[in-house]
């Protein structure tokens, strides 16, 4: 059966390769007849995948050059290898053939508007470009585009041997998207300037660009020198370069033009007397909304900028910041020599700079102000003294309350505008204005980030948000040893010392963190591989669990002391426990032993006590999860009346009864998982054990709910601090982290700067776990794809990963005017994707609710219409009609003031058809009072796991025993049915520890068969953020062994040895166990099981609990939305499927191919009719079946269906 299956995979994925190759073929071909110059190699995969193509590169280039028509056209060359070879200069239309020096020589002897590209096919991934010892020298008689692909995709190194670009007299240059690092200006050949890009005389622009670790003696980055040269940047970054004399940034002349624009000139050093950290000027030089921080002059003038400009020069400095930059000599941010040039500044900030005794440590000499600036301390400067100017003293410096340097969002690093900032809203609008003299739209990061909030502009390259929600920092933890795999984060001390635990092959390791110290690996325990640290004091002391297993078999109670390890004491005769907080005393909870028997714990000094103090009612602890400074524990319980409901524990130590903390209405109990030193409990109260809702109780309040944040349904209370701020983890069909101020909850991932690489939105994986007293909030989150801990640290910035900002390509020309503000009220989705399980027949169609969001000014009433897109693989209409996958119609959302969330829904249409997951985009259109945000587009995934029979009973797991129900049945009754293929789902699964559980199915003849065991490792899928599995012999792919379960579809999986110890009443083993691969023989799969028997009786499905799991968890979970099965018959009279082929328009597609691959891999093809009707007959009942459509202008994409019964309006619609 598995080698059936990988060839009818293999059959399939040829299929669509040549599909895609003959629609390659066609555009290769009509290129060559319309005379357009060879086409080179094409990527298909790149192509497929939405990247452009070198052919559809360069004839994108020729459109745009004969857009006009006074313009010589040129060549658009395209780089496709990474060497610096002089064989590679040819760039003829061979593969191969065309190096960056190659493709610069060539423009160099071609006259007219040349382009060079770079192939996707090599640069789609990060390449490295070293120079052979000599510089590209760009000497063109008409102008040159140079389109990199992006900074973190494409690095030009100089090898430290030599400048790396130099622009000559005349040349006319735009570069994007590159990053040029290790060049070398130092020394005669290279005249002394630029380390790594020399404007010599002509005019050049760098779009995106990232300038770092370059040296050269003057201009350690940049030098703009020679009569008429204009060097302009945006969006650039210039970094830690460094100079031997003047400009460790960049030089300019005395008879140069530089603009530097939304760009960061950071960490860069300059040697001479001269000066200048960041940047030594003459001539005229423009700052417009740019950051120039930290740089040093580190024997001279002017630690971000020293201008010497004379009579006839100019120096503008508009909406920037000078911060952190160091002089040794006078003006630490900013110095100007002499009178006679033209000064011009306004609207910036000079503050928190530094010089050599601390005469002028933010700006020296004499400088003309347009008003609205802010420098801390004044002395040495004159001039200052225009309206709205907020100037210090030595005595009393104006702190502008700055965050740290670091990414807030855009492509370069910004100063945030902390709450209490008096740059907020105290600029001039009128002095707001780009290199045209047109407003500014957008602030230092650029689109997404207006200039203008709230009416007024605020001093300085940052524009700050409007005051509302909490301001965060967003660090990555990381992990302990370089090569693991993922980090957890679980808890924070009063103070903020955060703990946690990093995954690794063959175990996990505890570690500690401070926001100063970063990341501490803490020493497993001896024959303990598996560890966690659950909690710690601000003393040193901090405790967890260890264990022998991923789902913790051999569990021990850990305590680090200043990193020292060892194992806290048990009770007499328990061999079992975990320790889950500890107090500033050093007192620490937890629980020992399991199952039934299992009891909350203090552990003190040398002694062990169980808490043996019941609720009034007799409910006792059975787990502590909280235990605060005056001794206040929290946990949960069990109430021996009602062994189904959880109990909420509160008991202050000392006291004769512990205190239930009630429910909150509609439900029946409660967990209690967090405690602060001023008392106050949350968790999440439910009904048995159903999904729950958070809550915070008091003793004085008691029992409150906590507000879900926007688009979920349930939720849980984690922590809690002193001030009644909660964090927890809420679901819909993500794992959603929130905070709760006691006034409104937020989404963690809406306070988060976009840009960072964070997702705490979109994946089930996340959470929030702990919060300090000073607003520290500690979880898990998804970064850049791999799961990691997180602390978000209040103060409204967000550090990257590393020292420098790595811009994407987004080339320009040399900057014009844009008249028309970006508006200050922006909708947008939610999120970028939604997904929901495909309804079945016969049941109430699934709803999948959509998110609006409205930020910025929301004082006025707001519309825009949300609608289903042009592009995706679902079939969408109006209504759940033919062959609809999601039925959604335009709708006109209206917020009315104040309003910043709507929502609307999309139907999952129920159909019996077996298929891939499909998407279609929905998109924000027809705005009217604002603005469309950055996600203006989304994407609504149908995951098919439609079933024929269900059972909708939840089923409750229980630590270390059976489910309830033990089984859950499903009962199929009707003609005689032989099963062909079998598909099984899990729905709103959900678990502590995944791994514990084992799944087995039996069919009404008795067959007994493992769905699934040991998957999913220790990693917890929260009630809150629950996944649907569907298990089929066709998936492809199997359940992982140590990372998190996601929604899907998958083989059937076990990564046990062997499981066949279920208990009664489940049959005794053994059972069938499928492995762990990928296929595997047939007599593993279901249909070797279960196949060519009738379907008809009781089908059983029995979960247990192996007693594993991992503090402080709660081990339990289930299987909410039960469980569904689909049975397909073995055979039937030939049917018939049929449809249509649509254009993207919706309009019949004539002599389009239509290829369907049978289940013995035979190929059948038919051409569409002039309307694009389709059909084939004689297809065998229960078999699957992959369809795909061949046309040379559209691309469709491939559907696996498994075939019932005679099937019409199996549709295809194109793409562009």
């Amino acid at each position: 059966m598995g080698k059936y299956l990988r060839s009818f995979r293999g059959v399939a994925l040829c299929l669509v390769l040549f599909s895609l190759a003959v629609f390659v073929a066609s555009i290769t071909t009509s290129r060559t007849e319309a005379g357009t110059e060879p086409a080179l190699l094409v990527d298909v995969s790149n192509e497929a995948a939405g990247i452009e193509s070198v052919a559809q590169q360069r004839t994108q280039s020729n459109e745009n050059e004969n857009e006009n028509e006074d313009t010589p056209q040129g060549v658009a060359l395209v780089v496709d290898r990474t060497d610096d070879s002089a064989a590679a200069s040819a760039c003829t239309a061979a593969a191969n053939d065309c190096s960056l020096r190659g493709a610069v020589a060539s423009s160099n002897v071609t006259a007219g508007n040349n382009i060079i590209n770079f192939d996707p096919a090599i640069f789609g991934a990060s390449q490295t470009i070293t120079l052979g010892g000599t510089e590209l020298v760009i000497n063109n008689n008409g102008s040159l585009t140079v389109n990199g692909p992006g900074a973190n995709l494409l690095t030009v190194s100089g090898n430290n041997a030599s400048r790396i670009i130099s622009n000559s007299v005349g040349a006319v240059t735009t570069i994007s998207g590159i990053r040029f690092t290790a060049g070398n200006g130092v020394g005669a050949a290279n005249t002394g300037r630029a380390g790594a890009v020399y404007n010599n005389g002509g005019n050049l622009t760098l779009n995106s660009v990232v300038i770092t670790g370059n040296t050269a003696a003057n201009g350690g980055g940049l030098n703009n020198a020679t009569a008429g040269a204009i060097l302009t940047l945006n969006h650039c970054v210039v970094s830690n370069n460094t100079s031997t004399s003047s400009g460790g940034g960049m030089q300019n002349f005395s008879t140069s033009t530089l603009n530097i624009i939304n760009s960061e000139v950071s960490g860069n050093t300059g040697g001479s007397t001269t000066g200048g950290g960041g940047i030594q000027g003459n001539g005229t030089v423009r700052v417009i909304n740019s950051t120039i921080a930290n740089n040093t002059a580190n024997a001279g003038n002017g630690g971000g900028l020293v201008y010497n400009g004379g009579t006839g020069n100019s120096l503008t400095v508009t909406n920037s910041t000078f911060s952190g930059n160091t002089a040794v000599l006078s003006g630490g941010g900013v110095l100007r020599t002499g009178t006679t040039s033209t000064v011009a500044i306004g609207n910036s900030i000079f503050a928190g700079n530094t010089n050599t005794g601390g005469l002028t440590p933010d700006a020296s000499g004499t400088f003309t102000s347009q008003g609205t600036n802010i420098v801390g301390n004044g002395s040495g400067a004159v001039g200052f003294t225009g309206p709205g100017d907020q100037v210090g003293t030595a005595g009393t410096p104006i702190n502008p309350q700055l965050g740290p340097l670091t990414n807030n969002g855009g492509t370069s690093r910004t100063f945030a505008l902390l709450a209490a900032s008096p740059a907020r809203n105290a600029g001039n609008n009128a002095i707001a204005l780009d290199l045209g003299g047109s407003p500014l739209t957008t602030d230092q990061r650029g689109a997404g980030f207006p200039r203008v909030v709230g009416g007024t502009v605020d001093i300085g390259a940052f524009e700050a948000a409007p005051a509302g929600p909490p301001q965060y920092q967003i660090i990555d933890i990381g992990v302990v040893v370089a090569g693991d795999t993922a980090s957890q984060g679980f808890g924070v001390s009063t103070g903020g010392v955060a703990v946690g635990r990093s995954f690794r092959t063959g175990g996990t390791q505890a570690f500690s963190w401070t926001q100063g110290g970063g990341i501490v690996g803490l020493p497993n325990l001896a024959g303990r591989t598996f560890a966690v640290s659950n909690a710690a004091n601000d003393s040193g002391r901090a405790v967890g669990t260890g264990a022998t297993t991923a789902f913790g078999s051999g569990r021990l109670p850990i305590v680090w002391q200043n990193g020292a390890v060892s194992q806290l004491p048990l009770p007499a005769g328990e061999t079992l426990g975990d320790a889950n907080d500890v107090n500033s005393a050093g007192v620490a909870v937890g629980s020992v032993n399991a199952g039934s028997t299992q009891r909350a714990v203090i552990y003190n000094g040398a002694n062990a006590t169980v808490i043996t103090q019941t609720t009034v009612g007799g409910s006792f602890f059975n787990t502590a999860y909280g235990i605060n400074d005056s001794g206040r524990v929290v946990g949960t319980g069990i109430d021996p009346g009602n062994a189904a409901r959880n109990v909420g524990m509160v008991y202050d130590i000392g006291n004769a009864n512990a205190i239930e903390v009630g429910a909150l209405p509609g439900s029946n109990g409660a967990l209690a998982f967090g405690v602060s030193n001023s008392g106050f409990v949350t968790g999440s109260s439910m009904m048995n054990q159903g999904s729950g809702l958070p809550f915070i109780w008091s003793q004085a309040g008691g029992i409150q709910p906590v507000a879900l944040p926007v688009g979920t349904t349930q939720g849980s209370g984690r922590a809690v601090n002193s001030a009644g701020w909660v964090v927890g983890t809420a679901s819909s069909a993500f794992a959603i982290p929130f905070l709760n101020t006691g006034t409104t909850t937020y989404r963690l991932g809406d306070l988060i700067p976009p840009g960072t690489g964070w997702d705490l939105l979109t994946n089930t994986s996340s959470s929030a776990l702990g919060i300090s007293d000073n607003g520290i909030i500690v979880g898990t989150g998804v970064l850049n794809g791999a799961v990691r801990a997180y602390a978000m640290v209040p103060g409204g910035s967000t550090p990257t990963p590393t020292p420098t900002a790595t811009p994407t390509s987004t080339p320009t020309n040399t900057p014009t005017a844009t008249p028309t503000p970006t508006p200050t009220n922006l909708v947008q989705f939610s999120a970028a994707s939604y997904i929901n399980d495909e309804s079945t027949v016969g049941d109430v169609p699934q709803q999948t609710v959509v998110t609006v969001t409205r930020t910025g000014v929301t004082t006025g009433v707001t519309t825009v219409t949300a609608g289903p897109g042009a592009t995706g693989t679902a079939n969408v209409a109006a209504t759940c009609t033919g062959n609809a996958d999601i039925a959604a119609a335009p709708v006109v959302l209206t917020f009315a003031a104040g309003e910043t969330s709507k929502t609307f829904n999309v139907t999952n249409c129920p159909d019996t058809l077996y298929e891939i997951d499909e998407t279609r985009q929905f998109t924000l259109t027809a705005v009217t009072g604002g603005g469309v945000g950055a996600q203006g587009t989304t994407n609504v995934i149908v995951n098919d796991t439609a079933n024929q029979f269900r059972n909708t009973t939840p089923i409750d797991t229980f630590q270390g025993i059976q489910a309830a129900p033990y089984p859950s049945n499903i009962t199929v009754a009707g003609p005689p049915l032989n099963v062909h293929r079998v598909r099984v789902t899990l729905y709103d699964f959900y678990h502590s520890a995944p791994d514990n559980l084992k799944v087995l199915l039996v069919n009404p003849q008795g067959r007994k068969y493992i769905l699934m065991g040991d998957a999913g490792g220790p990693v917890a899928i929260t009630q809150n953020g629950h996944v649907t599995l569907t298990f089929t012999d066709l998936a492809g792919q199997v359940l992982p062994d140590s990372t998190a379960l996601t929604r899907g579809k998958f083989e059937p999986t076990n990564w046990q040895t062997t499981i066949n110890d279920f208990p009664a009443p489940a049959p005794a083993g053994p059972y069938v166990q499928p492995g762990s691969t990928v296929g595997g023989t047939i007599a593993q799969t279901l249909f070797g099981t279960f196949g060519q028997l009738d379907a008809n009786g009781v089908w059983s499905l029995y979960i247990r609990d192996d007693n594993g799991g991992n503090a402080p968890q709660v081990i339990n979970g289930g299987v909410q939305g039960g469980w569904g099965l689909e049975l397909l018959p073995a055979t039937a009279a030939g049917v018939e499927i049929s449809g249509r082929v649509l254009t993207p328009d919706g309009r019949g597609l004539r002599n389009a191919t239509v290829s369907m691959v049978d289940s013995q891999g035979v190929v059948r093809t038919a051409t569409t009719s002039s309307f694009g009707y389709y059909s084939f007959d004689g297809i065998e009942a229960g078999s699957s079946i992959v369809m795909s459509v061949e046309s040379r202008r559209y691309r469709f994409a491939p559907r696996i269906i498994q075939v019932i019964d005679t099937l019409t309006d199996v549709d295809f619609q194109g793409q562009e």
